[in-house]
């Protein structure tokens, strides 16, 4: 009997983060993997509930994918608070499974997390303040 996880190869690259866009005022969630060549993929958030299943079929199952990025729609946070918006994404660890094209387990684990960086402050662009008065981000407030 073989010890869960033995087998299991890890991803080259998994990664999941959020980005904000402090000036247009909007929030979404990115991920990326590479790694051996696969046939199919699946991301769960720290609860077991998938975010994202993707499977090659035909040729392409054959054959493999190895790489994928994607990045989410990005509503306004008039449409969508970024509260709501990191309630549906919540901070934590995600699973990043899938299976090689000759049957190996893959896995891999990336953090989430909801602190995000504040916008540049005392940047100079030809002798001109850039980004005046900057504070830190933290799920949709501004402290400063």
């Amino acid at each position: 009997m073989r010890c869960p996880g033995a087998w299991e190869i890890p991803f080259e690259v998994a990664k999941i983060f959020l980005e904000l866009n402090h000036t247009d005022g909007d929030l979404g969630i990115h991920a990326l993997v590479d790694g051996e060549a696969w046939k199919n993929l699946v991301i769960e958030d720290p609860n077991e509930h998938e975010i994202l299943a993707v499977w090659a079929r035909g040729r392409l199952a054959r054959h493999g994918l190895t790489e994928l990025s994607f990045e989410s729609d990005e509503p306004s946070f008039n449409e969508l608070p970024p509260e709501e918006f990191l309630r549906r994404f919540p901070a934590g660890r995600y699973e990043f499974e899938g299976v090689t094209v000759d049957g190996r387990e893959l896995e891999s684990t990336a953090k989430l997390t909801h602190v995000l960086p504040a916008p540049p402050n005392n940047i100079l662009i030809s002798g001109n303040m850039a980004a005046p008065n900057a504070g830190t981000f933290l799920i949709g407030r501004t402290s400063r």
